[in-house]
């Protein structure tokens, strides 16, 4: 029984053959409209006829058959009570690339991990007295007052800490994350997602240029390994993928240092509204980005009435994302955490922060390079290289991306 076990319910076995019996008629008129038969043809209904007394038998022989009902499962007193005293000395974590299973991890072993992590020499966190309702209270009224973004009340608490069973190493290791899910800095991760997805966006087509004018590419970021194998298929001579396996870091949410993340923070973001003003793309109306529920537009002021919507120019969302970085905070039990380096495995944007991160270093080397001769003609050989290993793995139809 794994964490997507459901209790099993009772079957209403008249009702399901009613909807599939209303499913029926829909599925009859489309397939006269691909036949290009009239909506009143009568050439489906003895197969309607014929389909519809196979249900009724199959209805009929599954009510006749006596479904043992014991009810569900947690509400066992035995099963409860069982439960209870498990968790009294081990704790139940989902596995690591392995989302389906649990692991029972002893309860202090799971508190020592913990501890180590927290507590280690070079550890991201630091312990803060401020304690959590003042946090709390404090982000809440500064995303107002400083972004109007209003934090939901169900979200108003700290992000907890906690860490699943990586199983698939050897020993067995442990993936630390902040479930930022439901927390006070949600909805500003969620807005600077889509705000950062979006500048990205340009980026990737000022680079697209760059490559059909200069033959080298300066975007390198992958979403997943399914747009990896698209990418490499594109290039297979050899026939279609076979295989793929996707490595990443093992600590580099929470290696990269804060200085460095903020520096090149400002160059996408300062150079990403100023590709997107200069796009001649239709929908670039001015240098304010506004972001909504689920999607960005630019548009050239902010409406005088009060709307959801919530607007930047470059400076504000320079300071979004710096304030984001200054009030990480984590709670363990009543321990309260302050991340100081990196960023937490868990937020929404967290994936497009690393992004940035990796992609401003290598864009700015490769601008460097291309302004000597003897750097364009490195940059050529070292990708031809990079052709030339490519070309070893797809023969091999194993492709592993690190």
């Amino acid at each position: 029984m794994g964490p997507n076990f459901r209790d099993p319910v009772r079957i209403d076995f008249d009702a399901a053959a009613m909807e599939v019996q209303g499913k029926l008629g829909a599925l009859t008129l489309l397939w006269l409209k691909k036949e290009k038969k009239k909506s009143d043809d009568e050439c489906l209904e003895p197969w309607n006829a014929k389909l519809l007394s196979l249900l009724d038998v199959q209805v009929q022989k599954m009510k006749s058959i006596q479904f043992k009902d014991a009810g569900p499962l947690l509400c066992n007193p035995t099963a409860r009570r069982l439960l209870r005293a498990a968790q009294e000395r081990f704790v139940f974590t989902q596995m690591d690339k392995a989302s389906g299973n649990f692991a029972v991890v002893c309860k202090w072993f799971y508190q020592f991990r913990l501890a180590e992590e927290i507590f280690k020499r070079d550890s991201a966190y630091s312990v803060t007295d401020e304690l959590p309702k003042n946090i709390v209270e404090r982000i809440v009224k500064e995303l107002f007052d400083d972004f109007l973004i209003e934090v939901p009340e169900l979200e108003r608490k700290l992000a907890l800490y906690y860490w699943t069973a990586k199983m698939h190493k050897s020993p067995p290791g442990a993936r630390f994350i902040a479930a930022m899910h439901c927390c006070v800095t949600k909805e500003l991760a969620r807005i600077a997602n889509l705000g950062m997805t979006t500048l990205l966006r340009f980026w990737k087509k000022h680079c697209n240029t760059l490559k059909r004018t200069t033959g080298i590419n300066y975007y390198w970021i992958i979403k997943n390994t399914d747009h990896a194998k698209m990418l490499f298929s594109r290039a297979n001579r050899f026939g279609n993928i076979k295989d793929i396996t996707g490595l990443d870091f093992s600590t580099l949410y929470t290696s990269i240092p804060h200085g460095p993340l903020l520096t090149a923070l400002e160059q996408s973001v300062r150079g990403g509204f100023e590709l997107a003003y200069a796009s001649e793309h239709p929908t670039i109306k001015g240098r304010i980005m506004a972001i909504g529920n689920k999607k960005t537009s630019w548009v050239k002021s902010r409406p005088k009435k009060k709307t959801k919507t919530v607007y930047f120019q470059a400076e504000s969302f320079l300071a979004l994302l710096t304030y984001q970085l200054a009030n990480v905070f984590v709670q363990v039990g009543d321990t309260v955490l302050k991340q100081d380096v990196g960023i937490p495995m868990g937020v929404d944007n967290g994936p497009n922060l690393a992004n940035v991160f990796l992609f401003i270093r290598e864009y700015n080397w490769i601008a460097k390079k291309m302004k000597t001769k003897e750097g364009k003609k490195m940059l050529k050989a070292f990708f031809d290289f990079l052709a030339d290993i490519l070309t070893i793995c797809l023969a091999s139809t194993t492709i592993r991306c690190y």
